[in-house]
């Protein structure tokens, strides 16, 4: 044991660190340890997100357009209308492109969103993802957007 390791140990003195020198050296090593403070604050912070969410859900089915018309946004809803709006910024060649490329050159485009082309006695309505649309999303109840292999789809 080191003179100021019995010195310490004799004396019962609780000493931090020790300057020697210009240099500081601690004698007891730094204790990390978990704070029950900043678990409560993140506790409360993320409760409050997921009361908010909740509360936010039920107004966004009721509210939205599309859930009125039955148009739920599921895995491959999803996938059908984000290609879509990728296939009418890049063009019909979007196979050629890497994944490295695809994220650069939608990096740089404007956001997409939900528009509604709407129909006339002769042709049917569409509803689609585009960047180039704007204003709200309006649909008619009695007008028809698409149709699936000869069933219309209200």
């Amino acid at each position: 044991m080191s003179n100021l390791k019995r010195w310490l140990f004799i004396t019962g003195k609780i000493v931090t660190s020790i300057q020697v020198g210009g240099l500081i050296f601690r004698t007891i090593p730094r204790r990390w340890g978990f704070s029950y403070e900043w678990l409560f604050v993140a506790a409360i912070i993320n409760s409050c997100w997921l009361l908010g969410l909740w509360i936010l859900w039920p107004d966004c089915d009721t509210n939205s357009e599309l859930c009125k018309k039955g148009r739920r946004l599921g895995l491959w809803r999803a996938v059908a209308d984000i290609s879509e709006a990728m296939r009418e910024e890049l063009g019909p060649n979007i196979c050629a492109y890497s994944e490295n490329e695809l994220t650069e050159v939608l990096k740089n485009r404007p956001p997409i969103k939900y528009y509604v082309k709407q129909g006339t006695e002769q042709e049917l309505g569409h509803i689609g993802l585009s960047s180039k649309s704007s204003g709200k999303v309006r649909l008619r109840w009695n007008c028809e957007y698409g149709s699936r292999d000869g069933l219309l789809i209200r």
